[in-house]
């Protein structure tokens, strides 16, 4: 696998919101800086924003991208073994065609620069509540900094460190936002309404679940989803937690979750083959046949085919 070689991503990206007409040159103005690399200038362009426009999201939101960038340094390592958790490297070979090693990035941060990000989000939020983009700033610099194989803080600082949030803060601060804040009228850049707020909101929310999975923190993923479901009950936060339930190896419990949302939704391929995985993991064949059956009727043809294969397979275990 080839390396990523990574450019430093802004949580506000200026040309994602190109039609949005700004009040003041500010943002692009700082934006610029941070561009040209000139973190000086940067500065200078923050605290004369700030002077004018004291309570304005869109500067804390620029203070917050300033401390983010100074404060993060990515540096290339290489090793005989890989690191576990690093997904993007390139093999390292000799003359003969011998591997030899990995060539991989690693990401550190800086205590003092990624400390003021999170004060400065943190103060934003105060004073702007419903910027959603603040908040979701801080999530992203949270799950940065949070414990994890592939990034690290500056030895020298990290025991210290009371801002290294664990994967459990984060689904504690997404927890708080659900029950503090209005979802539908939610701001974005310029302080703007956002039209589809909740929708992004949640869709977002969900996202954050995925990744809670992906690390293997069944129960940070867990506060999550039952605080979701107590907001909305759609399809896919229940599909959550009986997917949740079941990677846990609760296959009882989520198969009972599955199987009522299959009633609701009886032509969902995925809620069906998860609602029959569950069966054939509890040694419930029977069952496991009735739901894989239902797949093959598909309009899907790929689901279909997984569903004959399944049933070949289980036939032939009996």
């Amino acid at each position: 696998m080839r390396i990523n070689v990574r450019k430093i991503l802004f949580f506000i990206v200026a040309a994602v919101f190109s039609n949005h007409v700004l009040a003041a040159n500010h943002h692009d103005e700082f934006f610029g800086f941070i561009k040209a690399k000139d973190t000086v200038q940067a500065r200078k362009s923050l605290i004369n924003w700030q002077k004018e426009e004291p309570n304005s999201a869109d500067m804390y939101a620029g203070w917050y991208n300033y401390y983010y960038w100074s404060g993060t340094r990515e540096n290339i390592s290489q090793s005989v073994n890989l690191p576990d958790g690093v997904d993007d490297y390139l093999l390292i070979s000799d003359s003969t065609g011998k591997h030899t090693g990995y060539l991989y990035s690693i990401v550190s941060y800086c205590k003092d620069s990624i400390e003021q990000a999170f004060r400065l989000l943190d103060e934003g939020t105060a004073k702007n509540p419903q910027r959603l983009d603040l908040h979701f700033g801080r999530v992203y610099l949270m799950f940065k900094v949070a414990n994890g194989p592939s990034t690290s803080v500056c030895a020298q600082v990290a025991e210290k460190w009371d801002n290294k949030a664990t994967l459990m803060d984060i689904s504690d601060y997404l927890c708080q936002l659900l029950d503090a804040s209005d979802t539908k009228n939610w701001l974005w850049l310029n302080s703007e309404k956002m039209d589809d707020g909740e929708e992004f909101f949640y869709d977002n929310m969900q996202s954050y679940f995925v990744e809670f999975m992906g690390k293997a923190d069944f129960e940070a993923a867990e506060k999550l989803v039952d605080k979701l479901l107590t907001k909305k009950q759609t399809l896919k936060f229940r599909a959550d937690k009986a997917s949740l339930l079941a990677s846990k190896g609760e296959y009882s419990k989520a198969v009972s979750i599955f199987s009522i949302i299959h009633k609701d939704y009886p032509k969902d391929d995925i809620v069906t083959w998860n609602t029959a995985m569950c069966y054939e993991k509890m040694g419930d064949t029977k069952n496991a046949l009735k739901y894989y059956k239902k797949i093959e009727k598909s309009t899907d043809v790929e689901w279909q085919s997984k569903a004959k294969e399944a049933v070949f397979k289980l036939k032939m275990k009996k």
